[in-house]
């Protein structure tokens, strides 16, 4: 590949930071490695409050990078807050 093409290719990863997630190589690996072996635990819900426990067996020092979680929340809440806590 040309530097010119590949230049291309990260002017557009740039100008559209906010669609892509671009990280080295080793963050990916740290996170499809936490990914994998999360524990997810709703420990609180109420009408309009949920709290989550995240656990794994991993070494916190080394895999510390942020994971994404999905769920779907009752239709009935108008917004979201988001805390993020790290343990």
């Amino acid at each position: 590949m040309q530097s010119s093409e590949l230049g291309l290719h990260l002017d557009y990863m740039n100008s559209n930071i906010a669609d892509y997630w671009i990280a080295t190589f080793g963050h990916v690996v740290k996170y499809i490695k936490e990914r994998n072996v999360i524990s997810l635990a709703e420990t609180v819900i109420t009408s309009d409050s949920l709290q989550l426990s995240v656990s794994d067996n991993l070494d916190d020092a080394i895999y510390n990078v942020p994971v994404t979680i999905r769920r779907l929340l009752p239709s009935t809440w108008a917004s979201v807050f988001h805390e993020e806590h790290t343990s």
